[in-house]
């Protein structure tokens, strides 16, 4: 079986077993939510926003999009069933998690205290206003 079998196999797999929690997750995961979300992110006017290049705009949502100050990058992405990570990322929702946000800071071994402080600081408001818009729009 090849590689794209196997993801095909998997997706399929996922689909199956967990077809209420994919639907379920339509109410989260949608073109809706995304929109407003970088919405209100973009009204804090500090933030450099790139969408991933790879996806057609109506897709978007699938993507692993950067929210950038300074060094620092937070990446946000919804789940997405119908990818190569689909089973870790069936996993992740079980678990409670919405979708994924994570951070890194650009070329840094040794991170400054203020540096890793204003990049919590980041990383917390963004997290609240996703949290938000899903909780108003669930």
């Amino acid at each position: 079986m090849n590689i794209e079998q196997r993801k095909e196999k998997e997706i399929e797999y996922i689909l199956e077993t967990y077809s209420k929690e994919v639907k379920e997750y339509e109410k989260i995961g949608n073109r809706k939510n995304f929109k407003k979300i970088f919405k209100e992110i973009k009204k804090l006017n500090k933030y450099d926003i790139k969408f991933e290049d790879f996806y057609q705009d109506e897709d978007k949502i699938y993507g692993n999009t950067k929210i950038q100050i300074d060094n620092i990058k937070i990446h946000f992405m919804f789940h997405d069933f119908y990818s190569w990570d689909s089973k870790a990322m069936m996993e992740d929702y079980l678990e409670g998690k919405k979708y994924n946000l994570d951070i890194c800071f650009d070329d840094y071994e040794l991170i400054e205290f203020e540096t890793l402080e204003t990049g919590y600081k980041c990383l917390l408001e963004i997290k609240t206003i996703i949290d938000r818009v899903l909780k108003e729009n669930i």
